[in-house]
């Protein structure tokens, strides 16, 4: 039952086909054709959310969601962009041989951008703020965007997804950004103390830990102290409990927060399991991790 409960979750891919209430933006890049989804706002809108699935794909992340995240975005007047990767998986710094986007070195990062200013202008939004919001290996990817931020990056936010270590030496340059992350300490996918993403215990590439990936960003942004909490403990009966440590008087007005869920699995806080609980684990009902990303971001 396990075994094939993670074939359904990992191996195969989620839909691309269209999710209700979403249009198609597809256009070419790198001379690839490349396609976006997208809802916006009535009117003008004020910015972009990038929302980068992981291999779940789209509809899948949606569910895990409830949607909520995408509301909270478009009630605030924001396009929300859901670039598709190629086969599910984006360039994220993994250097994975056997992910195509990877194998290829494709410029998920340039396409991502292409994406953002293209809706913006359609949209009216340029010049507004960009974020940028992943789960999993969309995370991952979300975390590459911060490594290489010029300054057109305005937040960031990965769940159950850090950065990359082949790409860890390469972020020295980065603009301050505001960076939040979420980790459940029992991942059965992501093994944060050996630093690796593996599935039926194949390696699918070499990651930094939570807490490094936040150490390398403090350092990068030169940032305060670290000062940690825990949170009230919202659900006695779900075996979780999550401490929340902040970085804050960061370069450039940037800040950092790290949310642990301690007995945590692979999951979206307040949303809905990935797939089984046996399979995934808990995610947790500390805090909602919607909420607290769009508040985040927004300055709240």
């Amino acid at each position: 039952m396990r075994a094939l409960a993670l074939l359904a979750l990992l191996s195969v891919p989620g839909s691309s086909a269209g999710p209700d209430g979403l249009t198609h933006s597809a256009f070419k890049h790198g001379g690839r054709e490349r396609t976006a989804w997208v809802v916006a706002p009535k009117g003008k809108a004020k910015g972009v959310l990038l929302f980068l699935s992981g291999r779940q794909g789209l509809a899948k992340m949606r569910a895990i969601t409830r949607g909520e995240l995408e509301r909270r975005a478009v009630a605030d007047g924001f396009v929300v962009v859901y670039p598709e990767a190629v086969e599910f998986i984006y360039n994220d710094g993994r250097a994975f041989p056997k992910f195509p986007s990877q194998a290829q070195d494709i410029d998920d990062a340039g396409f991502i951008w292409a994406a953002a200013e293209r809706l913006a202008r359609e949209h009216g939004a340029e010049g507004g703020p960009v974020y940028a919001v992943g789960f999993a290996a969309g995370g991952l990817m979300v975390q590459r965007l911060v490594c290489e931020n010029d300054g057109r990056l305005k937040g960031a936010v990965s769940v159950a997804g850090t950065l990359a270590r082949p790409l860890a030496r390469a972020c020295a340059g980065a603009h301050p950004v505001p960076v939040m992350l979420v980790a459940g300490d029992d991942d059965p996918f992501n093994d944060w103390k050996k630093g690796l993403v593996h599935i039926f215990n194949i390696e699918q590439g070499r990651i930094l830990s939570p807490e490094r990936t936040l150490a390398l960003w403090g350092k990068t942004f030169r940032c305060g102290e670290a000062k940690s909490r825990l949170l009230t403990d919202a659900d006695a009966e779900d075996g979780t409990r999550t401490l929340l440590t902040e970085r804050h008087g960061c370069r450039g007005g940037a800040r950092l927060r790290l949310y642990t869920v301690r007995g945590g699995g692979l999951g979206w806080p307040g949303g809905d399991p990935v797939e089984l609980e046996a399979v995934v684990g808990v995610a947790g009902n500390d805090f909602d991790a919607s909420k607290a990303a769009w508040d985040f971001l927004r300055g709240r």
